[in-house]
């Protein structure tokens, strides 16, 4: 509160008292200011120009107050009543204010929305935009044909391709289906796409476009589906036409590819089949069918192992074949028993291989079975002859070791030693009866090989089968005395006659009677019986008592190398070859021998039968004996020999039957003293040294008119029948096969110079 302010008002001055109250009631704002005031009192001596102011007392001026108050407190609620309504519209103003802050949000957030789907709109846009760029691409590019049709099946959109089958252009969208030819007649296209639009199921079939000018017919797969739009309302059909001429193509080539390896599988003996993963038969050849005695009826659809017995092994074969597929593995070569029809047990060979099928196809197993019984057969027997070929050289080396040792000796005491005549006669006696089994070991192995051959080559002759026994056994005598074995001969008093070649059959039985002295222990017993059964059939029976044989030894003892013991260091068992002879030379007579025996320890017996010769075709007497060899006058021969020693031994063997000999070692001196020498007979050895072989020597001889009548002989180590031939197509007239005997030696010049020379190169060249 100030008082006695003085406040200058339109040039007069007053006093007033100035009050500020705080009106808190109403408003913590408001303030209330009061102006009271005063007259200025007078100054001295100051006159006073207008009449003097009334003065107030305090009645009056309380009065004044409290009317003063009474307004200030109306004006106060009046106050008080407008703040209220201020108070009243700024609340609504601020209730206003947040719900137009509320809407601003709302505005920005639909401003967001509108802005997010503006968005969406303008990418869908742009995919709807890009997918139909893409559909119109498409269309123009892809090779498939797609013809759209409405309900009333008018053209609405095609595909490039589809103006080559249908002949349309894009003028033709909205023409019927109908008013337009297709370049196919064997499908109703209407039906189809009626059938289609009443059943709303998808229709396919193949049809075959026809070719225009050089263009060839193509196939097509036609498929026919409802049109659906995206509320799934059917609005036409949807035609498609995809080209299959080039899978056509490969069906047909895989058609024929397939029926020719199917001709080629049912040509093949070996048995095939086509198997899926439960190793159940899908197909196969006839040769699986026949071998497993099984049809296509009663085979597919069967397990493999369920057709046939299957013995050994066959296990492991199953048990592989599970394998196959899932380890992607093959089979090589498991062998297995298998009881097939009408063959009985057989050794089985099984091969597979995975078959990968495309396309979603099952995988199958190609199974082939080879029958190898024979070959396995055929495997064990080379390796027997193999191990018997191996026992068969050692025994060789054995067996011409032997009789080499006491020649050998023999030779060398009589070379150096002071022996009496009878000693010396005995040495000769020794050399000369090892000599002669030398050459029989050769002849056995020469033999052996023309019976590989089939090429044996024998006389047919009336022989007495009583006299040739008998002068076998004498001739053996003297070796079975020497082994202290007694033999006891049962002959018929009558000849039995036969047909064959003496010098064969005495060989045969000459072998048994060898076979009987080898196996047969010192002071042992051999039986030699010659008989008749009928008049049909000669027998003769070699018995001994020696070590006998078992069954298994008499089941191959007619094979050749067969030894009744495996090691060569058994004495006296020889090559095993004697009685494979003694059994061709016998069959080749038309004859049968047989082997018995009571097992080891107890002696064997070889039976032969022979067919006799018919009644009244037999002489009565035995053929008259040829004159002896030295009987001819004597000859000039020419010896043709690259061996010196043997060329030897032959000149003196000539001179000392009385004929003149000379010796020539190679071609070239041959033909120089064919001239110079004239000999009668050329005894000629194949292999000579030099340019010139015995063959170009005989060749050269016949090839001069002046030599026409002299005898050419081969002699020679090789005695083949393809070397018989190729010496008589070189010119000689006959061949002597090495080592030769004396007595073959003398006879073969004398029949050589005797005989007359053959007219023709048919003629054979005798031995």
């Amino acid at each position: 509160m100030k008082q006695n302010l003085r406040v200058d008002s339109d040039g007069r001055g007053e006093i007033v008292d100035l009050t500020v109250r705080s009106v808190a009631e109403l408003s913590e704002s408001l303030l209330l200011v009061v102006f009271e005031g005063r007259a200025v009192p007078p100054q001295p001596g100051q006159g006073s120009g207008r009449l003097p102011q009334p003065s107030y007392g305090a009645d009056e001026m309380e009065e004044e107050l409290r009317e003063t108050r009474a307004r200030l407190q109306a004006t106060i609620e009046e106050f008080e009543a407008a703040n209220e309504e201020l108070q009243s519209t700024n609340e609504e103003l601020q209730s206003a204010n947040e719900e137009l802050q509320t809407s601003k949000e709302e505005a920005l957030s639909i401003n967001e929305e509108l802005n997010t789907v503006s968005a969406e709109l303008k990418g869908k846009v742009e995919e709807i935009d890009k997918a139909h760029a893409d559909l119109r691409n498409l269309f123009r590019s892809t090779g498939i044909g797609t013809l759209f049709l409405d309900r009333k099946r008018r053209i609405r959109r095609f595909t490039p391709p589809m103006a080559k089958l249908f002949r349309i252009r894009e003028s033709d969208a909205g023409r019927p289906i109908e008013d337009i030819t297709p370049r196919f007649s064997n499908v109703d296209l209407g039906e189809r796409i009626e059938r289609v639009l009443e059943t709303l199921e998808p229709s396919e079939v193949e049809v075959q476009v026809r070719g225009e000018g050089a263009e060839q017919a193509s196939w097509y797969t036609l498929w026919i589906s409802p049109y659906r739009t995206m509320n799934d309302r059917i609005d036409g059909v949807v035609l498609t036409f995809t080209d299959v001429t080039g899978m056509k193509e490969s069906e047909e080539a895989l058609r024929v590819e397939r029926n020719y390896a199917k001709s080629i599988i049912e040509t093949v003996f070996e048995p095939f089949v086509v198997l899926d993963p439960d190793l159940r038969v899908l197909s196969a050849n006839q040769s699986f069918y026949e071998v497993f005695g099984a049809t296509p009826e009663t085979a597919v659809g069967e397990r493999l192992y369920e057709l046939g017995k299957w013995g050994e092994g066959s296990r492991e074969v199953i048990r592989r074949l599970g394998r196959i597929l899932p380890r992607n593995e093959a089979v090589e070569e498991l062998e297995m028993e298998l009881d097939l029809v009408g063959l009985g047990s057989r050794l089985v060979r099984i091969k597979a291989r995975p078959v990968r099928m495309e396309g979603g196809s099952t995988d199958r197993i190609l199974v082939s079975a080879r029958d190898v019984t024979e070959k396995r057969r055929r495997e064990r027997e080379k390796e027997e002859e193999a191990r018997q070929k191996d026992w068969f050289l050692a025994m060789l080396g054995h067996e011409l070791r032997n009789p080499l040792a006491p020649i050998r000796g023999s030779l060398t005491m009589l070379r150096e030693g002071d022996l009496s005549e009878e000693a010396s006669e005995r040495l000769l006696d020794i050399a000369d009866r090892q000599a002669r089994h030398l050459t029989r070991l050769v002849g056995d192995l020469l033999d052996i090989s023309r019976i590989t051959e089939g090429k044996l080559a024998r006389r047919r002759e009336p022989v007495d089968l009583v006299r040739l026994v008998q002068d076998t056994v004498e001739d053996q005598r003297a070796g079975l005395e020497e082994a202290r074995l007694e033999i006891a001969l049962e002959l018929p008093e009558e000849a039995i006659w036969l047909e064959g070649d003496a010098d064969r059959l005495r060989q045969a039985f000459g072998n048994l009677l060898d076979n009987a002295r080898k196996f047969t222990p010192e002071d042992g017993r051999i039986w030699v019986r010659v008989s008749a059964p009928s008049d049909e059939t000669a027998e003769a029976v070699v018995e001994d008592s020696g070590m006998g044989m078992g069954s298994e030894v008499l089941e191959k003892v007619f094979e050749p190398f067969t030894q009744v013991s495996d090691g060569p260091e058994v004495p006296g068992q020889g090559l095993g070859v004697g009685l494979t002879l003694v059994r061709t030379l016998i069959e080749a007579h038309g004859g049968t021998v047989r082997a018995e025996s009571d097992g080891s320890g107890h002696g064997s017996r070889f039976i032969v039968n022979l067919p006799r010769r018919k009644l009244g075709a037999g002489p009565s007497a035995p053929p008259a004996p040829a004159a002896p060899a030295g009987s001819h006058s004597p000859r000039r021969v020419l010896v043709v020999e690259d061996q010196t020693d043997a060329a030897e031994i032959t000149r003196q063997i000539l001179e000392m039957a009385g004929h003149t000999a000379q010796v020539a070692g190679d071609g070239e001196a041959a033909l120089a003293a064919v001239a110079e020498f004239r000999p009668d007979v050329v005894l000629c050895d194949l292999g000579l040294p030099g340019t010139m072989s015995g063959h170009d020597v005989a060749s050269a001889v016949r090839a001069n008119p002046e030599w026409a009548s002299i005898r050419l002989v081969a002699h020679t180590g090789y005695g083949q029948e393809t070397d018989r031939l190729r010496a008589k197509a070189a010119g000689f007239d006959a061949l002597l096969t090495k080592p030769v005997s004396p007595e073959e030696l003398r006879g073969a010049v004398a029949e050589a110079v005797a005989a007359p020379r053959p007219s023709s190169a048919s003629d054979p060249v005798g031995e």
